[in-house]
């Protein structure tokens, strides 16, 4: 019988636990900027009625009514009030998103924030729109050095916001801002989009949580390599068709340690097999906290398939947010 294959120990690569962009998705990266809003046809109070047939014929659940601060119902036949927490803009992170979809039936993206308002002190706000480049389109900090870039025009006495930042800076106007910035606006088709569970099953939020997952999995991977610089000690734990794609590596003179090749739930069977202090440098206090890898990777296996639907209801979002969680407190304590 042949021996064991002689397989030359390839060069241990740098972890990737010092990497800040491995599992970190606090930042502004991930934004409701990336959701593919569709955009949201919008109603008042005198005009609502009228257009329910149509509303209900294109199957659209909602009416929303932001300038009354009320939404309705097409299937159960009631009006509600509008929360403010149900209007947003288009910086708002992705975990926000998810966390209001938890309580909301669903959000208006306001792109109304990249207009400018000129604000005197003492005064009432004074919305100053049509400043923009003809025929030129601006993303939010587009705009923002835009509006920075008119300093010659201020005054002692005044300063230009973009909507967003005036109504941060002056939450006391916020109402007014809106109201005056809805009359400015009020026929512009293009000023809201609106966010379902559905819109959430989209590539932006699956991207999110694609980045911590696959860090998640890098890192204790690379942990392995280190534990076991030789991959036979853990081929017994592996399924057998990754243990094929390592035996055909090695075949093919690649030096590919085992562990590059594993899935979550086969990392998980390596570190429940390994002694306690390795489960600690994992990031685990115990060997039965490891089992936390499975429902972690029933989130991963719907990122990973285009096709699968993250999210059906709202319980959903729950089990993603704990997974994120999880996912970055494993991390951070992996040593």
């Amino acid at each position: 019988m042949a021996g064991p294959l002689e397989v030359k120990r390839r060069e241990w690569r740098p972890s990737m636990k010092d990497d800040p962009l491995a599992v970190d998705i606090e930042d502004r990266r991930h934004t409701a900027s990336q959701i593919d809003t569709h955009p949201a046809d919008i109603e008042t109070l005198d005009s609502y009625e009228e257009r329910i047939g149509d509303y209900k014929a294109r199957g659209f659940t909602y009416i929303p009514m932001p300038k009354n601060g009320k939404y309705y119902n097409t299937e159960e036949g009631w009006i509600r009030d509008l929360n403010s927490s149900q209007l947003i803009d288009e910086e708002t992170h992705l975990l926000e998103v998810l966390r209001l979809l938890q309580e909301e039936a669903f959000l208006l993206v306001d792109y109304s924030s990249i207009s400018a308002v000129l604000i005197y002190e003492g005064d009432e706000p004074y919305l100053l729109y049509g400043q923009k480049d003809e025929g030129k389109e601006y993303t939010s900090s587009e705009y923002a050095r835009y509006v920075d870039s008119l300093e010659e025009e201020r005054t002692k006495d005044a300063h230009f916001y973009t909507i967003g930042e005036a109504k941060e800076e002056f939450p006391e106007l916020a109402e007014l801002i809106d109201r005056q910035a809805w009359e400015h606006i009020e026929h512009d088709e293009d000023r809201y989009g609106i966010i379902t569970l559905a819109d959430v099953n989209r590539r932006g939020v699956k991207l999110m949580i694609y980045v911590v997952l696959s860090g998640l999995v890098s890192k204790l991977s690379h942990k392995i390599e280190d534990e076991y610089p030789e991959s036979e000690p853990i081929l017994k734990y592996l399924r057998a068709d990754t243990i094929g794609r390592w035996y055909k590596n090695q075949m093919e003179g690649l030096e590919i340690h085992a562990a590059e090749q594993m899935h979550m739930i086969e990392i998980m069977q390596v570190i429940q097999a390994s002694d306690e202090s390795f489960v600690k440098e994992c990031g685990f206090d115990s060997k039965s906290e490891v089992q936390d890898l499975n429902s972690i990777n029933e989130i991963r296996n719907s990122v990973m398939h285009a096709n699968r639907s993250l999210i059906y209801d709202r319980r959903d979002i729950e089990d993603i947010l704990t997974a994120i969680k999880r996912a970055q407190e494993i991390v951070s304590n992996i040593s």
